[in-house]
């Protein structure tokens, strides 16, 4: 049983305003400084930086040059601009300008942190108008939006992907900073036109969810602008893709498992059926439209092997589904068992087929049996997924649809991880238990 304490509602729109006001603050003495010729700053970025820690040290060098009504601030090394103004970007040049590593790490940050300070080491005391801005290493977005937060600290505003709103001059004093900000939502989403047209609306507003999947796909259509850095593909869709959103578990098998329509809903696929009929229930109908049977250590261990495929050619996924296909329903009552989604953390999507066609194995029963509940099986061989997956893929989630009420799937003594509940009109959306 997972304690009260523990339960977490995700993101939506209408949380999205608390995501961007909600921050952990880490409290020391903040000194002031004064503007001098911040203009001349420069931004120090390790050499073996990441490709967002790049990009980000590219953005805000651009964006403080249009501030200053120049050419973008110079680019060096951490060693170049040591006793000199800078904006120390990244957790390499973060590090070198005193930031503890410890306030770096990824258990201080998580995926998408970060720390803006301007005084929280003597070095950056030292020397009046500089910054520290810097996400966990590796980190997608953290670094970027302790960028960003050093741009509304001076004054700007990003009123739209493609209109910012800039202060008549750079204010003097400046800013003192001493900020870490852990996002409170994990998965952030808005259903708005401008973060369904633009990528960089989204960057600008720290929205990570499904919206990011629409904006990409309408880049063609819309100018981009130049200091857009397009190579954040971790902001777009969360989701690795193959398998898909949800109802994947015969996507999982791969594209040449032999797929085909029956007219009771998706066959299984003919090939992987032909091969292993005791993964799949009925075991001896390959033109009904069941389910898998989840407690077989083969099937699992097939399915693992298939997630880490598809994860390491998508570096960027945040989640990957293990999830049931869509409804077909003889009866109603069949319909209250299948409405609700579960998503388990680290993000992959693993469900089964939404019909009442589980697997009836005596093992499978003796699992249902045992954890009072036809998600069992599931549950456990999740479980199972997910911790296979935790050494290789750290950030990513897995997910699966729910068979059950929210109390009674959480209950289930094989849920070991943190489970989110999404989606139907009569469950919560992105409820962890």
């Amino acid at each position: 049983m997972i304690d009260s304490t523990q339960v977490r509602i995700m993101s939506t729109a209408a949380s999205l305003l608390a995501l961007l006001l909600v921050s952990s603050i880490v409290g020391c003495a903040l000194a002031p400084a004064t503007s001098g010729d911040f203009c001349k700053t420069v931004v120090a970025v390790a050499a073996d930086a990441t490709e967002p820690e790049r990009d980000a040290a590219a953005e805000i060098a651009a964006m403080v040059g249009t501030l200053c009504g120049a050419v973008p601030l110079k680019l060096t090394t951490p060693a170049a601009a040591q006793g000199q103004p800078q904006l120390a970007v990244g957790v390499g040049a973060a590090t070198a300008i005193g930031v503890a590593p410890s306030d770096l790490s990824f258990s201080a940050l998580g995926a998408e942190g970060f720390v803006a300070t301007s005084n929280r080491s003597a070095e950056l005391r030292a020397t009046a108008g500089s910054y520290a801005l810097s996400g966990a290493a590796n980190s997608t977005s953290g670094t970027l939006y302790g960028c960003y937060h050093l741009m509304r600290a001076l004054g700007v505003r990003f009123l739209a992907w493609d209109h910012t709103m800039l202060p008549a001059a750079v204010p003097s004093p400046l800013p003192a900073l001493d900020r870490t900000f852990v996002p409170v939502f994990e998965y952030r989403d808005v259903d708005g036109w401008a973060a369904l047209s633009h990528p960089q609306q989204s960057k600008y507003f720290h929205i990570n969810g499904g919206a990011q999947a629409s904006s990409s796909s309408a880049l063609a259509t819309v100018a981009t602008p130049p200091s857009l850095g397009e190579r954040f593909d971790g902001m777009n869709s969360p989701y690795a893709s193959p398998p898909g959103f949800v109802h994947t578990s015969y996507n999982l098998f791969g594209p040449d498992a032999g797929y085909r329509n029956c007219t009771t809903g998706r066959c299984p696929p003919s090939g992987i059926f032909n091969a292993h009929p005791e993964w799949f229930y009925p075991h001896n109908d390959d033109t009904v439209y069941g389910q898998l049977c989840w407690t077989n250590q083969s099937l699992i261990r097939f399915i693992e092997g298939q997630a880490k495929k598809y994860l390491s050619t998508q570096p960027h996924a945040k989640i990957i589904s293990i999830s049931r296909e869509s409804c077909t329903f003889a009866a109603a009552p069949l319909r209250a068992r299948c409405d609700s989604d579960l998503t388990l953390l680290p993000l992959l999507f693993a469900a089964e087929n939404d019909n009442g066609n589980y697997c009836r194995d005596p093992e499978e029963l003796k699992v249902i049996q045992a954890e009072g509940s036809p998600m069992g099986p599931l549950i456990r061989a999740v479980n199972q997924i997910a911790k296979s997956l935790a050494a290789d893929f750290p950030l990513v989630a897995v997910d699966t649809l729910a068979c059950e009420s929210v109390a009674t799937t959480c209950a289930l003594s094989g849920a070991q991880f943190e489970y989110i509940l999404s989606g139907s009109p009569d469950c919560p959306s992105f409820l962890r238990c």
